[in-house]
């Protein structure tokens, strides 16, 4: 899955990453990484604009990457950025809050 490094367009805050991501055992960082640079991943367009707004006006940050090439199809990799950024969470959707 190539992507390109760029600067980080935000601060990632504290990082949380979920149990069930430490569990399956997911190398997040390049997923991370893509976030941070403005790589929002598989979002629908309203959310990409979105996110390019929020970078203007310190809203909320929400990118979604599929992780098939990995094998694992029934989830995506879920990240978000807080809108103070004093917080990024990587997660599954379906994790419990």
């Amino acid at each position: 899955m190539p992507y390109h490094l760029r600067e980080h367009l935000f601060p990632t805050g504290e990082l949380l990453i979920s149990d069930s991501v430490t569990t399956k055992g997911i190398k997040y960082l390049p997923f991370l990484r893509r976030h941070l640079s403005g790589d929002w991943g598989d979002v629908d367009q309203y959310t990409s604009d979105s996110n390019h707004q929020s970078l203007k006006e310190g809203n909320e940050i929400l990118s979604q990457y599929s992780l098939q090439d990995i094998g694992i199809t029934e989830d995506l990799l879920t990240i978000v950025s807080a809108s103070d950024r004093e917080y990024t969470v990587v997660f599954f959707p379906n994790d419990p809050c």
